[in-house]
């Protein structure tokens, strides 16, 4: 603990905060608080972040430098006062967290690292060629992506053991290691697959074929074990620019020459690039141990057929190496305009569309309209009694067909593909029932209370806080609430809704038609068992840049339509879809936590709605959501600093609400007595009870 004056310099200090910058009081003493901190930390509260506050406490993680060391340190710094409300400079106390962020730091060390080899993990390596990347376009460099396959695992762990499979995978990632320089990565990307980052490759290794030497060190096959257990090693390259611009093609090219060998792309500029394990003579099997129909060789189709399955949701938890697989064996369908697609009398299939529009019927009712990249079939193949229905197809369709067998082959019980087909052929039953009954269901014909919920920094709490308020409004208005995920490129309400999307509004934004678009858009829509409706934006990073402010006030006109409340979980950054949403909104919730630098943004943002987005005062609703048990802004601080009152505060609640989110449900479900249910309850009377329209009288 130490005293300052008002201007920050330290007047004295305790022994324990002595012991802590390890020098002695006298040296302290007549020192700046700025001069005793990191110069980032310095710069940052030099900006103004502390003259800002007036009244209460600040309370910030903070980095002290003291001789030889850096401190972390939870620093709390509130203003004393004499008798009388007299300012009497500052009290700073001062929780030592240097072991709790080493800790920290260990930790997103091994988040970031492969438990079994040590290596890079997919997630590292990602970031890392990301920023190879960035280096190689600044310096005008070409930069090679590896990737390397250990086939046999299977057989060895059968055979020999899993620990012995575990121990050749140890082997192989010990000699990458060696093999690389300290600027380059080596990665495990999957179970049985590693990724290299070559950095600043030269003209004589790309003519050499990128990776002849590496795989000669690595040696065509493992020998393990006194069985002579034979292990090929594939190889597929992909060259910085010729193949690709950015992290995730690149990686999608090298892969894609592990199986095709000298037929893609990066194998021409490659010659090594093919697999070892494809020159290993007559008595190897394939890569699959079958054999690949006439038919696919073409690399082309392949190639093709990859790309229409890698971003449907059902794919996305499956290995690459499986995919491939996937891919070699699909069928293809062809469907005219007005023609049966899937039926009572077609056999039991997955389909996934390539092309086209679909629509799913049940006793003469149009339920659904699927476009590109959705699918059909999961619940005839997985349910007992899934409701009958009948595919037709709205224009001509090309669709790729995986049959009951090939489905029991690559989904067997236990597997990630297996259970992702589970979860959704639940779900597009469910909502299959669900959009059946709604037709029978009485609508209020009103145009629909638009709800924003926004907070100015990450962590916040928002999303759940957006879930719970839509399900409370579900619950009052079962089938009229519908949430709207516009958190991009990174929207999490699917996830932690438990719901799984097969398509959303960026896949349907390609509909010129306005009749397509609005069948595609409301069968975007997903129902949740809390009786509200939840609508993903986007199911992949990249195509959050196709939500457009545009695209987002057509879907609004035809959605405001058709429900009661949308509500808007907002992203942090004020782009122009967030702007859109807000300008559009009847009600602002803003999520606030109590942190100075969380106040000062609030208060900014409500000028921005009241004097520029024309929100009236009364209809911004600013909520203080504690994070953590010992905040030390109360909320009589907080109103204070904000100058109005909170419409409610949520206490600190742990992990309950995400808890919740993992089995499937929301707070409000689980616990709709407890205390966050009723402080949802009090900011959802005071949306409710007001004015819905702003074209109304305030």
């Amino acid at each position: 603990m130490a005293r300052l004056t008002q201007d920050g310099i330290l007047i004295d200090a305790n022994p324990s905060f002595v012991r802590l910058l390890g020098q002695s009081g006298k040296k302290l003493a007549g020192r700046s608080l700025l001069d005793l901190l990191h110069p980032d930390d310095a710069a940052g509260l030099r900006a103004g972040h502390l003259s800002k506050l007036s009244a209460g406490t600040i309370l910030a993680e903070l980095r002290f430098q003291a001789p030889g060391r850096t401190v972390w340190g939870r620093a709390s710094l509130a203003l004393a006062r004499q008798p009388g409300d007299t300012p009497d400079g500052l009290v700073l106390t001062v929780e030592d967290l240097t072991a709790q962020k080493a800790r920290e730091a260990n930790l997103e060390q091994e988040r970031l690292s492969d438990p079994s080899t040590g290596l890079a993990n997919a997630t590292e390596f990602i970031r890392r060629l990301s920023r190879s990347l960035s280096a190689a376009r600044r310096r005008k460099r070409k930069l090679a992506v590896l990737v390397i396959e250990l086939e046999g695992l299977g057989k060895i762990g059968d055979e020999l053991g899993q620990g012995s499979a575990d121990d050749l995978v140890g082997q192989l990632a010990a000699r990458l290691q060696e093999l690389v320089r300290p600027s380059d990565c080596a990665a495990r990307t999957g179970g049985n697959e590693f990724g290299l980052v070559l950095n600043e490759v030269s003209e004589a290794d790309l003519a050499a074929g990128v990776g002849r030497r590496l795989m000669a060190r690595l040696e065509p096959e493992f020998q393990f074990g006194a069985a002579g257990v034979r292990a090929p090693v594939g190889l597929g390259v992909a060259i910085f620019p010729d193949h690709g611009q950015d992290a995730q093609s690149l990686l999608r090219m090298a892969r894609l020459d592990l199986y095709l060998g000298d037929r893609s792309g990066a194998a021409a500029t490659s010659p090594s690039a093919g697999s070892a394990a494809a020159t290993t003579g007559p008595s190897t099997p394939t890569r699959t141990g079958e054999e690949i129909p006439a038919d696919l060789e073409a690399g082309d189709r392949l190639a093709r057929r990859v790309e229409v399955l890698e971003p449907v949701s059902l794919f996305q938890a499956v290995p690459q190496q499986v995919l491939r697989r996937i891919a070699r064996y699909l069928s293809e369908q062809t469907a005219g305009a007005g023609e049966v697609v899937d039926g009572a009398g077609s056999p039991a299939a997955l389909r996934i569309i390539e092309e086209g529009v679909c629509e799913v019927r049940s006793e003469s009712v149009s339920l659904l309209t699927l476009g590109p990249g959705d699918f059909m079939g999961a619940d005839s193949l997985l349910l007992e009694n899934p409701l009958p229905t009948e595919v037709h197809a709205l224009t001509d369709c090309k669709l790729l067909v995986l049959d009951q067998e090939l489905v029991a082959r690559h989904a067997p019980a236990g597997s990630a593909f297996r259970e992702a087909l589970r979860v959704a052929a639940g779900q597009r039953d469910k909502h299959l029932r669900s959009l059946l009954d709604r037709p029978r269901r009485a609508t209020s014909g009103s145009t629909a209370t638009q709800v924003a919920v926004y907070s100015t920094k990450g962590g916040s709490g928002r999303t759940t806080l957006a879930l719970n308020l839509a399900a409370e409004l579900g619950h009052r208005h079962p089938g009229e609430v519908l949430l709207v995920d516009l958190a991009l490129p990174y929207n999490h309400v699917a996830l932690l809704a438990n719901l799984s999307p097969s398509t959303s509004l960026a896949r349907v934004a390609q509909a010129t038609d306005q009749g397509t678009f609005r069948q595609l858009l409301l069968s975007s829509v997903l129902p949740h068992p809390a009786g509200f409706m939840a609508l993903p934006t986007a199911l992949r990073p990249e195509e959050a840049e196709l939500v457009k402010p545009e695209l987002l006030v057509r879907a609004l006109e035809i959605l405001s339509a058709q429900y009661r409340y949308l509500v808007f979980d907002l992203g942090v950054s004020l782009d122009d879809c967030v702007l859109a949403a807000l300008e559009v909104s009847d009600h602002l919730v803003l999520v606030a936590t109590p942190e100075l630098a969380s106040m000062h943004d609030c208060r900014q943002l409500i000028d921005l709605a009241t004097r520029v987005l024309h929100i009236p005062a009364g209809r911004v609703h600013t909520v203080l959501n504690h994070r953590a048990p010992d905040s030390a802004m109360s909320r009589k601080v907080v109103e204070e600093v904000l100058g109005h009152g909170l419409a409610a505060e949520f206490r600190y609640f742990g992990a309950k609400p995400e808890l919740a989110g993992l089995e499937g449900k929301l707070q409000v479900q689980t616990d709709p007595g407890g205390a966050f249910s009723r402080s949802l309850r009090t900011l959802l009377d005071q949306l409710v009870e007001r004015v819905p329209s702003r074209g109304a009288a305030n």
